[in-house]
């Protein structure tokens, strides 16, 4: 007779009463033992069994994420299991962390190259030695780079009536999903990747906050100033009658050489 064992997880065996150790960690619930006889004349029959696989469970926690940034830390803790009325003895791979593995119940990592990877808990109950394993992914980003562009030179005279375009020009690693700028009190903050204003006079300090989708930030500052004629306009009074006359005067000036009057009549006049 010839005896053809299936052991269902890939091992196999031809004598009759074979001895088998199935490895682990289990990747299922159940396995199916298949036994296939063969006698003198050819006949086969066969005959099968399905055996629960009894395995422990653990359970994995990333604190205060498992999305962070370069050099961060994470700590990682890992679930007991006492069903059995044992415990289970622990073995993580941290992979590119530091440390890159321990045998602690909660222990606390720090990871400074950026990627997309897994860590990786193999568990072991004490009293059977029954394993299994589980893991969780881990994003780290760099840091973004921050370096404010505008389209205009901001080392040179700026007038008041200039519309300045802001951008980002750095370098960016990992992409960039939030801008915050923030151009003083007097002018309102955006969150356009390249915001679009005009200033009144003054001196300007503009700061560029960059972030990504784990939070990580950067930012970056330019200074400069904003200069223009100023001016109120006045007159001695608002009504006339046909043949009368108004007065005009500029108050309160600033940077002014020049003044190009336009009376909505088709008259002008330029004074200095």
């Amino acid at each position: 007779a010839e005896w053809a064992w299936e052991f269902g997880e890939g091992g196999m065996a031809g004598i009759p009463d074979p001895s088998h150790v199935f490895g682990g960690p289990p990747l299922v619930d159940s396995l199916t033992v298949t036994l296939t006889l063969t006698d003198s004349l050819g006949c086969e029959g066969e005959v099968s069994a399905v055996f629960e696989v009894y395995k422990p469970f653990s359970s994995i926690s990333a604190l205060p994420s498992a999305n962070i940034c370069a050099g961060d830390e994470i700590s990682f803790a890992a679930t007991d299991f006492t069903e059995g009325g044992s415990f289970l003895n622990f073995n993580w791979d941290f992979g590119l962390g530091t440390p890159g593995s321990s045998t602690m119940q909660l222990d606390t990592v720090t990871f400074n190259t950026p990627g997309e990877f897994d860590v990786t808990l193999i568990y072991t109950e004490d009293a059977t030695g029954c394993l299994d394993s589980t893991s969780i992914p881990v994003s780290v980003e760099a840091f973004p780079d921050a370096a404010i562009d505008t389209d205009v030179n901001i080392d040179d005279v700026i007038c008041s009536s200039t519309q300045i375009t802001f951008s980002n020009v750095g370098l960016t690693p990992p992409d960039v999903e939030a801008y915050l700028w923030d151009f003083g009190p007097t002018v309102p903050i955006s969150i356009a990747p390249t915001p679009q204003l005009t200033f009144p006079n003054g001196d300007y300090e503009v700061i560029m906050t960059v972030g990504t989708r784990n939070g990580c930030q950067n930012r970056d500052t330019v200074n400069f100033t904003i200069i223009g004629p100023e001016g109120n306009l006045e007159l001695d009074r608002n009504a006339i009658c046909v043949g009368e006359s108004i007065t005009f005067s500029v108050t309160d000036t600033s940077d002014i050489q020049e003044l190009l009057w336009e009376f909505g009549d088709g008259e002008s006049t330029t004074t200095t």
